[in-house]
């Protein structure tokens, strides 16, 4: 069969990219019955980190996709992380698309919003990236961080209302 589609790493390719695409959809569908079309929860946590947390589980504790990595590491990690495969720039494609639309979103409103993730989530960026958007993006943006011992840094942005 993968003389058909070119080679064995397009085959694996195409079919962990559909694997991916319904894992997205379904974290998607996941947001939206419990939060509908909000682009942020109750805890002011932004729809796209959300899903693509939830997307992020969901794939780590598939056990075809486990299975894949356990037996086959080499293959696995070259056709799922060639920025020119059939996996890769997809996945990257459709995490933006989210984050686009939120920022749209987030910055037409003046609800506070929650920015968490790992060191290195570059959350001043979408912060400043919402402030930009927003009505308020001709005023100062202020960033304040602390350090919890044993704990993530906190950084918290609040935007000048004058």
């Amino acid at each position: 069969m993968f003389r058909r589609v070119g080679n064995r790493e397009d085959l694996m390719g195409d079919a962990l990219w559909y694997m991916a695409d319904r894992t997205m959809t379904a974290a998607v569908r996941d947001w939206e019955t419990a939060h509908g079309t909000a682009v942020r929860d109750p805890d002011g946590e932004l729809r796209c980190l959300a899903v693509m947390r939830r997307y992020c589980e969901a794939i780590a504790t598939n056990q075809g996709f486990r299975r894949l990595l356990d037996d086959e590491p080499t293959f696995a990690i070259r056709v799922l992380t060639d920025p020119h495969g059939r996996v890769q720039p997809h996945v990257m494609a459709a995490h933006v698309e989210l984050l686009r639309r939120d920022i749209e979103e987030a910055a037409a409103s003046d609800e506070p919003l929650l920015l968490s993730g790992p060191p290195g989530s570059d959350h001043e960026a979408v912060a400043r990236a919402v402030h930009h958007q927003s009505a308020r993006g001709s005023r100062a943006m202020t960033r304040s961080c602390s350090s919890r011992t044993g704990r993530r840094t906190m950084c918290r942005w609040w935007m000048s209302r004058r």
